[in-house]
């Protein structure tokens, strides 16, 4: 049996170098990028939408702009976009075969970005039922793309984690419950050893960030006859403030007017009173959506709207406390999805008060190119991009799980990256 003199002189020799992608945040004042997670590709005149060989498009993932790369030893181009789609509706495909999973995902590479933002083509399957689902209403389309959020990075370290180590114990050992406790306890000291590490390097990177929730979207403290608690806002710029908000918690109400109406349905609880009151809701909702729609969301609103709107939730909630919670719940999804949508939109971001994004719990995932990924990559792979379920842009793979492009180490020097195919490893 081998085991490793020392945690550092292990973790030394397994070190790779790698480099560490951050979604931005706060979404505002932000530097111009190219580099993002989701929203609408970028692609040249004359390259299309790529698609599996059933015709259904990809979901796109990302684009990553080589110039805003760390120096990497030219491992990955200097210049040009790298631009990364995978079939997301098959959330727990691929078994680490390239014949297989080159069909669901696709990676192009283009010497320069388009001017125009890609029109995602008819037919791309809905990737965001269950992420998006509290914001749809009757006549949507399918969510078929991602909220799109500009992304930084880092050169980093990185290391495997115990088990994805070539270790094997002596045959005549394997038996043995004592050497086998000895391994065990060796690579656990290793693994928390590289937890620590990476959690360092990532603090001294990137800084901390807040896991902290507004008290204004908690349920601790009812106020007294259940009045609705309001995010803190100036008199001249009543909440909401963005159309964007009017429009996420209008629908967010919507949706869970329609589930409640099913579970009272299923418990025998409806009544004609209930059911006329809440069938009242859904159609002020509605109204409310069709009034956001006819603006442009990221407009600024007008503070006697604003005003008539909180007035609405207000009156809706009433002495039900059943309400109230409803739309407590409404009013924080809807400040957190105005907040994702203000990622991709530097006119709402800069209409979004500073405090809502320093009380927002921001989900933030480390996400990664080159160097040692979660899944072990086998001989001759290198790491191309390793995606994480990350709430923040509702990338969600398999059971809360990673998306990993691979590609070969002959083809990336060949800059072959039509050979470069994707696997989902669950959480």
């Amino acid at each position: 049996m081998h085991i490793e003199p020392s945690i550092e002189s292990a973790m030394e020799q397994y070190r790779r170098p790698a480099i560490m992608i951050r979604r931005m945040y706060p979404p505002h004042d932000v530097p111009p990028r190219n580099s993002r997670l989701g929203g609408r590709p970028l692609l040249p005149d004359g390259v299309d939408w790529p698609r599996a060989k059933d015709g259904v498009p990809f979901h796109f993932m990302a684009q990553i702009d080589c110039a805003e790369l760390p120096p990497n030893g030219g491992v990955l181009p200097e210049r040009g976009v790298l631009f990364f789609f995978a079939r997301i509706s098959d959330a727990l495909w691929g078994s680490g075969d390239s014949q297989t999973a080159s069909d669901i995902s696709r990676v192009l590479y283009a010497p320069s970005f388009g001017k125009r933002k890609a029109v995602p083509p008819p037919g791309l399957l809905s990737a965001l039922d269950t992420v998006l689902a509290e914001f749809r209403v009757p006549g949507d389309p399918p969510f078929g793309v991602f909220p799109g959020w500009p992304i930084e990075f880092r050169s980093v370290d990185s290391w495997p984690r115990g088990w994805q180590l070539p270790w094997v114990p002596d045959p005549d050992e394997e038996n043995d419950r004592y050497v086998q406790e000895q391994l065990r306890e060796h690579w656990r000291a290793y693994d928390s050893a590289v937890n620590k590490a990476e959690s360092d390097q990532l603090r001294r990177l990137f800084g901390p960030w807040t896991h902290q929730r507004a008290d204004w979207a908690l349920f601790k403290h009812w106020p007294p006859n259940n009045q609705l608690a309001f995010p803190a806002a100036r008199p001249d710029r009543p909440f909401p403030q963005v159309w964007v908000m009017i429009d996420r918690i209008a629908r967010h109400l919507y949706h869970r007017v329609v589930d409640v109406l099913k579970q009272d349905e299923h418990r025998r609880k409806l009544t004609s009173e209930r059911t006329a009151a809440l069938s009242r809701i859904l159609a002020s909702a509605m109204e409310w959506v069709r009034a956001a729609a006819a603006q442009s969301l990221d407009a600024e609103t007008e503070p006697d709207t604003a005003r008539r709107f909180s007035a609405w939730l207000q009156e809706l909630s009433g002495p039900s406390q059943d309400n109230a919670r409803m739309a407590h719940e409404a009013i924080r999804r809807g400040v957190e999805s105005a907040i994702q949508f203000a990622a991709s939109s530097p006119a709402t971001a800069s209409r979004i008060p500073e405090h809502y994004y320093l009380e927002h719990v921001d989900h933030r995932e480390p996400h990664q190119m080159l160097g040692c990924g979660a899944p072990r990559l086998e001989s001759g792979e290198i790491l191309l991009l390793h995606l994480r379920s990350d709430s923040g842009v509702d990338f969600m793979f398999g059971d809360c799980g990673d998306l990993t492009f691979r590609i070969g180490k002959d083809a990336l020097a060949a800059r072959r990256f039509h050979e470069a195919f994707a696997t989902v490893d669950n959480g």
